[in-house]
């Protein structure tokens, strides 16, 4: 997977642009990487579903909803 814009939503905000490097994968931790220059990583991934552009990730703590931005 290339770098791959998103828009991801969790527990403590909603829908904040960021990109993702590697597709979340059961058993490590989601990573990503935000614009605001921060990094937000999850605790062990449990369940991932996906829908088209969008990837639900279910942690041992939170759920988030990465939102997959198609490259233009």
């Amino acid at each position: 997977m290339n770098v791959q814009r998103a828009y991801i939503t969790g527990p403590k905000f909603d829908e904040v642009p960021g990109r993702m490097f590697m597709e979340p994968h059961v058993g490590d931790p989601l990573q990503l990487f935000l614009d605001d220059g921060k990094v937000l990583r999850t605790s062990v991934v449990k369940n991932i579903e996906r829908h088209g552009s969008e990837i639900v990730v279910e942690t041992q703590n939170s759920r988030y909803r990465v939102t997959l931005v198609p490259s233009a």
